[in-house]
């Protein structure tokens, strides 16, 4: 804002422009950074020892306990927790993307695998499941076998089906992120 005074003080039409075009651009990278610091940190987590098999509410909260440590905003963020309220799939959350659930990686068929044994991302049942929604993005330790983040409609096409009839007694529940961080140990 400051670069931008002085170009109208000076009444230099060009530098006027040019600063302009820089701060407005300025502006436009500040907010494209959100996605990609999240997305980094996403990615540096997925790896790591703070991912727990079968502990999804426990991940999403250690995602977006760092998420705010990294000074990242979180006022468009969400902790989603999906439930099946019906009696399809027995009670239970289908997904059809998990990782390492379907059938086992032979060694040299894809670099994944990261020197160990590994299984292909295939389908599996849970009674409920958590994933973080930030800036309209899904980041979910449990989908693929690598860290991938989709749009929230990809996500739920992929993950559990194409059609709203799959998942017409599933329930999605969005917890703003400062209210997951904040009950999530009461609970």
């Amino acid at each position: 804002m400051t670069i931008l005074w002085a170009g109208i003080q000076n009444f230099n039409i060009s530098r006027f422009a040019l600063v302009l075009f820089v701060s407005i651009s300025g502006f436009s990278s500040i907010s494209q950074a959100n996605p990609v610091r999240a997305t980094w940190v996403f990615e540096r987590l997925f790896y790591s020892e703070a991912y727990v098999y079968n502990l999804c509410g426990q991940n999403a909260y250690r995602l977006l306990e760092q998420l705010s440590q990294q000074g990242i905003d979180l006022r468009d963020t969400y902790a989603i927790q999906i439930t099946n309220s019906g009696y399809s799939n027995f009670g239970r959350v289908r997904a059809y993307e998990v990782r390492e659930s379907g059938a086992l990686i032979r060694p040299g068929q894809t670099d994944v695998s990261r020197g160990r044994l590994q299984n292909h991302p295939g389908p599996r049942s849970w009674e409920f499941h958590v994933v973080v929604e930030h800036d309209g993005f899904i980041f979910d330790f449990d989908f693929q076998n690598a860290p991938t983040i989709l749009e929230t409609d990809q996500y739920l096409d992929r993950n559990f089906g194409p059609s709203t009839s799959d998942r017409k007694d599933y329930n999605f529940y969005r917890i703003p992120a400062f209210d997951y961080l904040r009950n999530f140990l009461n609970e």
